[in-house]
């Protein structure tokens, strides 16, 4: 049994599976299971993942590329990936991002030698390999608990590519994939934290996430700026739902930064009355709340403030007709 399972889901990718390849290749942990899915990518990624493998032929035994029936998005991409990882462990990553051949090797020992459940490093995001900014937290040190509820109130890092998890935490029937893009990594994160019985922490920089300005997060016309929000908005729905299932209270930071979310990505749609009001009715019960809650950054009970009052378009120009 392989002590890391790697899931890495392959569509678009062309211009960076060669970094994210041999930068997974080149891992100094010495048992690494990859396994690539391909969700049906137009471009030459898989042909170009298959050359860089022929250069790492000590890894040739330990790599599946595995093809989706159809194009299915990331979270059916993941559930599939982590059904038939055969590791210890289980880590997900994103191909065009890459990270340092230490960190397989780093978070694994932590894992064993604590026997944690869940390990998380920090990130970098980069930008053509420079650092825009990393995300770390400010102590160098988190108690299990700590952690725990960091992840679940949202308050840190909540990717998949950064935790390394017991295998059969993925694994566990109570555990449910989200089905939308947007925030489906919090959805997941939210369950595996909660699920674990001790997590652990390296304040490190192995991950380094790329920051691809055209990637589908990125994009700013209208219809996918709502496209995103609708999204978000399905997966906070997730979220909500299961934490109020496990004993949190609709006012508990973790339920109200799940409602937070889908309002921040409508935020760039803010341009007018309309918008305003749609902005609004998304989750309005906390849109004044927000504002006094001093457990939230001040720059979001400021937007919050700005919009409830109409102000907010003022401070934008707007590219779009309303």
């Amino acid at each position: 049994m392989p002590k890391v399972s790697v899931v890495i889901p392959i569509y678009n990718v062309e211009r960076y599976i060669e970094r994210c390849a041999r930068s997974l290749f080149e891992q100094t942990l010495d048992d690494i299971e990859y396994i690539f899915v391909d969700d049906c990518t137009p471009d030459n990624s898989i042909s170009i993942l298959k050359e860089v493998l022929l250069e790492y032929p000590e890894r040739a035994h330990s790599t599946k590329i595995e093809r989706m029936p159809k194009n299915s998005g990331l979270p059916s991409v993941r559930k599939y990936g982590v059904s038939i990882a055969t590791g210890d462990y289980i880590i997900a990553c994103d191909s065009d991002d890459y990270m340092e051949k230490e960190m397989y090797e780093e978070m694994y020992n932590m894992a064993i030698s604590y026997n944690f459940d869940l390990v998380q490093c920090d990130i970098d995001v980069v930008d053509d390999e420079k650092i825009c900014y990393s995300l770390s937290y400010k102590k160098d040190h988190l108690q299990s608990e700590e952690l725990r509820t960091l992840i679940i109130d949202g308050d840190i890092s909540n990717g998949l590519h950064n935790k390394l998890v017991k295998s059969s935490l993925y694994k566990n029937s109570e555990l449910e994939f989200p089905t939308r893009n947007i925030d489906e990594d919090n959805a997941t994160s939210v369950q595996l934290a909660y699920y674990s019985d001790r997590l652990g922490y390296i304040h490190k920089s192995y991950y380094k996430a790329y920051y691809n300005r055209a990637s589908m997060t990125r994009r700013s016309g209208i219809e996918e700026i709502v496209n995103r929000f609708e999204d978000s908005y399905a997966n906070s729905q997730f979220i909500i739902s299961f934490l109020k299932s496990h004993g949190y209270a609709d006012d508990s930071k973790a339920v109200v930064k799940a409602k937070i979310r889908p309002k921040i990505f409508l935020w760039d749609a803010v341009i007018g009355i309309k918008w305003i009001n749609k902005w609004k009715n998304v989750y309005p019960e906390i849109n004044w709340s927000v504002i006094f809650d001093k457990r939230f950054p001040i720059i979001i009970r400021i937007k919050f403030l700005l919009i409830m009052t109409y102000i907010y378009p003022i401070f934008k120009k707007s590219k779009y007709k309303d």
